[in-house]
């Protein structure tokens, strides 16, 4: 559906009426980067945990599910940033792996990736540290971790967390599907007390990234 106008954006989200948008510092005067909680239920807090990074961070934000309270964090990940030359010489491995030699495909790659990994395990950190801070009733964990269910990253965001898709999902789980690269990296987690149950992953071509979704039974 075409959106033209500010109009058209409150029409289709009139049923989310509590909104908190968060823009990343180094996104610039119109702030293109940032993060975004749409609910139906009230957000009481929003709280941007913040990140030595440009264009990645996250927002926690307390919202009353009613009466129970909730931790919501949005997170957006520190990105790999593999240049448009390494996707293509990568997708040229993936195509035709006679003619294109690995170690071309993995030495500038490498090194992008050793910087990336350490900076994600930073934001985890001060993510879980925040989190573990709040009183509150149960904890969501929600965006794109721009990192696979075997990496260390992954492991620690989901300590003491369940994982949607893993639980109640169904097949591989691709979220990121661009220039042969197809991996799980988005993410829906939440406290033991939660449960989920329907995960998905819509296959519509809005961008680089399918949407994940899942209901959540919160409880009496």
């Amino acid at each position: 559906q075409s959106i033209k106008s500010q109009r058209d954006v409150n029409r289709i989200l009139n049923k989310y009426p509590y909104h908190s948008s968060t823009a990343l510092e180094a996104s610039g005067k119109y702030h293109i980067y940032g993060l975004a909680c749409f609910s139906k239920y009230p957000i009481e807090k929003t709280h941007e945990v913040v990140f030595n990074s440009s264009f990645n961070g996250a927002a926690v934000y307390t919202i009353d599910v009613n009466g129970k309270k909730l931790a919501v964090a949005n997170v957006h990940l520190e990105s790999n940033s593999i240049s448009a030359e390494d996707k293509k010489l990568y997708g040229d491995f993936i195509q035709n792996s006679d003619e294109v030699n690995l170690e071309d495909v993995t030495s500038n790659i490498r090194s992008r990736l050793g910087r990336a990994y350490r900076m994600r395990a930073e934001q985890v950190r001060k993510v879980k540290d925040h989190l573990s801070e709040l009183n509150v009733d149960g904890t969501l964990i929600c965006g794109d971790f721009n990192d696979t269910p075997i990496s260390y990253v992954y492991a620690q965001m989901k300590e003491g967390m369940d994982d949607a898709f893993a639980s109640t999902g169904f097949g591989p789980g691709i979220t990121y599907h661009k220039d042969f690269f197809w991996f799980r990296i988005d993410n829906i987690m939440h406290s033991p007390n939660l449960k989920s149950y329907k995960a998905k992953v819509d296959k519509v071509p809005y961008s680089d990234h399918y949407p994940l979704t899942t209901f959540l039974n919160v409880g009496d």
